[in-house]
């Protein structure tokens, strides 16, 4: 609860600048530790492998499992949303087909990467996220590398969530472009509401709060 509550407030931070040229950075960072600590985990499963492990290529389940199963790679590209905000504080909108496939491309195959190996190597015992699946010791480093995207990630969701609605607010106003003491006010409030409905929801929602 009280490390939520540090990191809700860490996100607020980051969500704060009204335009994305002073976050853009921060997706080259995610992206570099995101890929390390993915390839940390392989290795970690790799030399760890699980004793006994059983490798299935279809199991019999229930619904909820199965749903939960679908949901997980469905969540894993929820930030296709972003791509409409991110095009329209672009320099040069006509790159955007260019940048989209750069991160289909690599995000797609390093998914599949990820998966197949963690899987091999642990087996259907493996947890979700499969970091908790690796040794104490591989968990821990992979989990300190992976935080930071979390949070930056958190950052940018609710930095483009919250530009959502403002815009809607403020469309052909000066409120978009100038520092205004109510434009301002509400960009504050967004951020504000937007982080913490995504408190809420990690709280109450078992399945988000891995």
């Amino acid at each position: 609860m009280y490390f939520l509550l540090i990191f809700a407030a860490a996100t607020l931070v980051l969500a704060m600048p009204r335009t994305l040229d002073r976050l853009s950075w921060l997706g080259l960072l995610s992206v570099g530790l995101i890929t390390l600590a993915g390839t940390l985990a392989m290795i970690a499963a790799g030399i760890n492998p699980t004793k006994g492990r059983t490798v299935s290529a279809t199991v019999s389940t229930d619904f909820y499992q199965a749903f939960l199963a679908i949901t997980n790679p469905v969540f894993s590209y929820a930030g296709h949303f972003m791509f409409f905000v991110l095009i329209s504080e672009m320099r040069k909108p006509e790159d955007a087909m260019k940048a989209a496939w750069c991160l289909q491309g690599f995000a797609t195959v390093f998914y599949i990467i990820f998966a197949v190996v963690i899987y091999v190597y642990i087996g259907d015992t493996v947890q979700s996220p499969a970091l908790f699946s690796l040794p104490p010791k591989w968990a821990k480093v992979t989990w300190g590398i992976a935080l930071p995207n979390f949070l930056i990630a958190g950052g940018l969701y609710s930095h483009t969530a919250a530009k959502l609605v403002f815009v809607r607010f403020f469309r052909h106003s000066r409120h978009v472009y100038k520092h205004t003491v109510l434009g301002w006010t509400v960009w504050t409030v967004l951020c504000l509401v937007a982080v913490a409905l995504a408190f809420i929801l990690a709280i109450s929602v078992p399945i988000f709060s891995y």
